[in-house]
């Protein structure tokens, strides 16, 4: 049986209907959004922060990308994966052990942080190096001096890459080696009780799939957002010298090649299979003429040849005007 409603009731439903509002409505208490908050990890980047730290370190994974593939000899593909912040203590737990984690010291804001990287990486790593195809390694062991020793090139160059990638918008601000654990409890770059900002990138070669993280104390990204806020992101110029360093980093490591074209002769097929050893072919080219070298097939210089010790060599005469290189691209 439905309920019965009194006269005051009745006159409210009426008033409401003919105010516009839904009768069904009525008398609905409404219900307040709710969303959950972690007191114990309360999130320090806004958006914002995040938008700011994500151009970052995007140009660290493309510069730290174009090193490995020029010391690899093949493709790498470096992604940033994720950005978080969490407890010290709470980062610490979720690294395995053994790892391979790199102290970096911060010299302009006498601070620390820390790159941790999979022993199979350092495995796979050491292995190209010296010689073999990058076997990806499941170890359950600590990486050996002999390792640390060749994996500590790397990652001089890796903070190498996170100082470029910083250089636009805080200049003089340095990442230096600062020490290596295998076990991730006795890397203290922040109280347990501390909030830190942890960067995962993921990095693809070939087949395999190795994570890193790269972990920052809020206390020392704070200081660091503030001064981005305040320098602004909108400066053409400051955008413009990003994107030319990023260009130089490309360019200097590229592998080019260079050939020194000493000279042409032309033989038949029937002089070409006659051909002996001792045999003397004699070339188009003088002897004191300059020879022409070329990069990836273009001519580009003139040289001279020499030695240089006990090692043969050339030295650089001039660079081909626009039309010598157009005159000896047709021949």
């Amino acid at each position: 049986m439905g309920k019965v409603l009194s006269q005051e009731e009745i006159d409210a439903l009426i008033n409401d209907a003919k105010k516009g509002k839904d009768i069904n409505d009525l008398g609905q208490e409404k219900k307040a959004v709710e969303y959950l908050y972690d007191w114990k990890n309360p999130q320090k980047l806004n958006p914002d922060a995040k938008r700011q730290l994500k151009q970052i370190f995007q140009i660290f994974a493309t510069s730290f990308q174009t090193y490995l593939q020029s010391t690899l000899k093949s493709l790498v593909d470096i992604n940033l994966v994720d950005m978080s912040t969490v407890g010290y203590s709470d980062y610490l737990l979720s690294v395995s052990e053994p790892t391979c984690m790199y102290k970096v010291l911060l010299d302009k804001l006498k601070a620390e942080a820390s790159i941790e990287m999979q022993p199979a990486f350092v495995y796979f790593i050491v292995d190209r190096l010296l010689g073999g195809f990058g076997r990806s390694l499941e170890l359950s062991r600590a990486t050996t001096d002999i390792e640390n020793s060749i994996m500590r090139r790397i990652m001089q160059n890796c903070l190498v890459s996170l100082k470029d990638a910083w250089r636009a918008h805080i200049p003089g601000l340095n990442f230096q080696y600062n020490g290596f654990e295998n076990n991730p409890n006795f890397v203290n770059i922040a109280p347990a009780t501390d909030l830190v900002a942890v960067f995962t990138f993921e990095i693809t070669i070939k087949d395999d799939v190795f994570n890193f993280t790269v972990c920052f104390p809020s206390r020392v990204l704070e200081p660091i957002l503030e001064k981005l806020s305040v320098s602004g992101w909108q400066e053409s110029k400051d955008i413009s010298r990003t994107n030319v360093n990023i260009i130089e980093d490309y360019i200097k490591f590229s592998m080019v090649n260079v050939i020194v074209e000493l000279g042409t002769s032309d033989l038949s097929v029937e002089e070409l299979q006659d051909l002996q050893e001792g045999d003397v072919l004699e070339l188009e080219k003088g002897v004191n003429e300059p020879l022409l070298l070329k990069i990836d097939d273009k001519p580009k210089y003139f040289v001279k040849a020499g030695v240089e010790g006990n090692k043969k060599a050339f030295e650089f005469i001039r660079r081909l005007t626009p039309e010598e290189e157009r005159k000896h691209e047709i021949r």
